[in-house]
């Protein structure tokens, strides 16, 4: 039962956390959307929105959901008990093995199971320095250590989701057409406001 409890706070806090992640991510696109004229982002932005299949909206949604976990995870999990009943390892592995199988991307699961114990041992690790610096000594360079480990995590899991994100981008057959008829419906839309 005690188990229970601690998934359900976890889950609580995450799905909050996700909330406010998202509402300040849709502030930042809706100012995108809403400058006057054209930029590289609102294009892209236009373009990539505008015929995504079923498995292209499953795919991002894994990769926000696999994201937003470990930013929520490595910023406010703190206790080697969560830590160590592999909870976040799973969460993080199982949004990555659904990723890669409905791309049809098999043989990079070995990748991703490496990936994500990188991951977990970053948490790991950022884990034992916030508990070295709250139990034994809170030493200048234990508090350098801790900042840096969180930095690094947050870095490293962004290159990869930017990278799965531009294979995403590079693999939509709509994206890659010679005519860009989304750049043609963008045009439109701003000739029908003015």
């Amino acid at each position: 039962m005690l188990k229970f409890v601690n998934y359900s706070k976890e889950i609580l806090g995450y799905l909050i956390f996700m909330l406010i992640f998202t509402l300040i991510a849709s502030y930042f696109i809706d100012k995108i959307i809403s400058k006057e004229g054209e930029s590289k982002a609102k294009i892209l932005l236009f373009g990539t929105l505008e015929q995504l299949t079923s498995i292209n909206i499953i795919s991002y949604c894994l990769l926000y959901i696999n994201f937003t976990f470990f930013i929520w995870s490595i910023l406010f999990s703190n206790s080697y008990k969560l830590i160590t009943l592999d909870y976040h390892f799973y969460m993080l592995l199982f949004s990555m093995l659904v990723f890669d199988i409905i791309n049809g991307k098999v043989l990079k699961i070995i990748f991703d199971i490496v990936n994500n114990v990188v991951l977990y041992f970053i948490l790991f690790m950022k884990v034992g320095f916030y508990e070295y610096t709250t139990s034994v000594n809170m030493s200048f360079y234990a508090i350098i250590l801790y900042i840096i480990i969180i930095i690094f995590g947050i870095l490293y899991q962004t290159y990869f989701t930017i990278r799965n994100i531009d294979y995403l981008l590079k693999s939509d057959k709509y994206l890659k057409r010679e005519d860009k008829p989304w750049l043609k419906k963008l045009i439109k839309r701003k000739s029908k406001s003015s």
